[in-house]
C-alpha cells in the first residue's frame, strides 16, 4: 500500500498511488473549491460582485503609454533569436481554403497562422477546454447584486464544466468541430478603425444556420499589399500569432453557438472555473484566451506611426490582465511569440501540458496600448 507521507518512507517510495490516498489528500476532488449546487454558485457570485473585494492589482498607476525605447529594450519588438516558423501540422478543416473568400496565394501566405490556429484547437492538451464548453451543463442562476444594498437580483447564465473529460467527450467534441467545419465561413469585411480594437465578429445566419465570421479587412490588406513580404521576420511572426488568436477567438464563439441543447441562451455564459478564480466576464472568446495564455492578448492599436494599422502588429502585442480590464496592460516579449510558431514549443506542450502555452509575466506595463517615441 502507498504511504501518505512519501518523504518519511525509507528507501524507494511505493510503486504506485492508491486511489484512496489520492482522495484523502484532496488530489482528485475538492468540495472546498468546487461549488456543488446552485446555492454555492449564488454565494460565489455575491462574493465576486461585492465592491469591497475589488482591489487594485498594482501599487500606484503605471505610465499612460508605452515608450518605443522601452519596448525595444524589453525585447517586445524584435528578437535576436527569431527563427521562421517550422510548424508543419495539418490545418484543421475549419480553416480550409473553401471556407475563406480569398485567392489561394493569400491563403498560402496565411498558412503558418492557420497551422497555429489548428494546434490551439485540436492539440491534446488544448481540446479539453473545447470539450468543456460544448458538453458542460448550463444553468440559470439568480443572485443578488450590489446597488447600494443587496436588494436587486440578476440572472446569470452559468456553464458548469464536465467533472471529468473522458475519451467519449473528446471524441464527441472532435466530431462537433468537424461538423462546424462544414458550416462556417470567414470573410474579410470589417473596416479597420483605430478608435476600437475589434478585429473579428461572429453570428449565425438566420436563413441557413451557417456560422459567419467576419475578420478585419486590415488582415487581408497586409497580405494583399505585399507588406507582409517586406516586413521583418519578427513582424511577420507577430502577425501570424495575432491572426491565429483572433480566428480561434471567433471560432470559440461559433462553437459554443453550435450547441444544440435547449438550455443555451443567446448571450455567452459565465464559465464556472473562471468564476472560481475570481473572474466575472461572460465572454467565451476571452475565456479561451485566459485558459490558454493566462490573459487576453491584443495588438498595440496606436503606435507613433499612425499609418500603421493594428492588424499588422507593427508595435508588438500586449496582454490584458485579470478579467480583461484594459487598464494596466503588459507588453509580450517577442521570444515567447517566436516560440509559439516552433515545433519545439509544441513538443514541450506534449510533455508538460498546456501550462507551456502560458504567456510569461510582462516586465513593461502601461495604462493603454499607445506607443510614443
Amino acid at each position: 500500500m502507498a504511504h501518505s507521507k512519501a518523504p518519511q518512507v525509507r528507501g524507494r517510495p511505493p510503486l504506485r498511488f492508491s486511489q484512496s490516498e489520492l482522495i484523502s489528500a484532496g488530489c482528485l476532488d475538492s468540495t472546498a473549491t468546487r461549488p456543488s449546487d446552485l446555492d454555492d454558485v449564488i454565494r460565489l457570485i455575491t462574493r465576486l460582485e461585492n465592491p469591497d473585494n475589488l482591489q487594485d492589482q498594482y501599487r500606484g498607476r503605471p505610465p499612460l503609454r508605452f515608450l518605443q525605447s522601452e519596448l525595444i529594450s524589453a525585447g517586445c519588438l524584435d528578437s535576436t533569436v527569431t527563427r521562421p516558423s517550422d510548424l508543419d501540422n495539418m490545418i484543421h478543416p475549419i480553416f480550409r481554403l473553401e471556407n475563406f473568400d480569398i485567392p489561394q496565394d493569400q491563403y498560402q501566405a496565411l498558412a503558418p497562422a492557420l497551422r497555429l490556429a489548428s494546434l490551439l484547437i485540436i492539440n491534446e492538451h488544448c481540446i479539453d477546454w473545447w470539450a468543456s464548453i460544448y458538453t458542460g451543463r448550463l444553468a440559470i442562476v439568480q443572485a443578488p447584486v450590489w446597488t447600494g444594498q443587496w436588494t436587486a437580483f440578476r440572472r446569470y447564465n452559468v456553464l458548469f464544466s464536465a467533472k471529468y473529460i473522458t475519451r467519449g467527450l473528446i471524441t464527441a467534441t472532435k466530431k462537433a468541430l468537424l461538423d462546424l467545419a462544414n458550416n462556417i465561413s470567414f470573410r474579410f469585411k470589417l473596416v479597420p478603425d483605430p478608435r476600437r480594437s475589434k478585429f473579428g465578429s461572429q453570428r449565425r445566419s438566420k436563413k441557413n444556420g451557417r456560422q459567419k465570421i467576419k475578420l478585419s479587412k486590415g488582415f487581408q490588406d497586409f497580405i494583399e499589399s505585399g507588406s507582409i513580404a517586406n516586413a521583418s521576420l519578427s513582424q511577420q511572426l507577430r502577425f501570424f500569432f495575432f491572426f491565429a488568436i483572433n480566428a480561434v477567438h471567433e471560432v470559440a464563439h461559433a462553437f459554443y453557438d453550435s450547441r444544440k441543447d435547449e438550455s443555451k441562451t443567446a448571450s455567452d455564459p459565465h464559465f464556472l472555473p473562471e468564476m472560481e478564480a475570481g473572474i466575472l466576464d461572460p465572454e467565451i472568446g476571452a475565456c479561451w484566451e485566459r485558459c490558454v495564455f493566462g490573459g487576453r492578448i491584443q495588438p498595440n492599436v496606436a503606435g507613433p506611426d499612425k499609418a500603421k494599422s493594428a492588424e499588422s502588429c507593427f508595435y508588438g502585442l500586449r496582454r490584458f490582465q485579470g478579467a480583461g480590464d484594459e487598464d494596466n496592460v503588459g507588453a509580450i516579449p517577442m521570444v515567447y511569440i517566436c516560440s509559439m510558431m516552433l515545433k519545439s514549443r509544441w513538443d514541450m506542450v506534449k510533455k508538460r501540458g498546456i501550462c507551456e502555452l502560458n504567456c510569461p509575466e510582462p516586465t513593461v506595463y502601461a495604462m493603454n496600448a499607445e506607443v510614443e517615441l
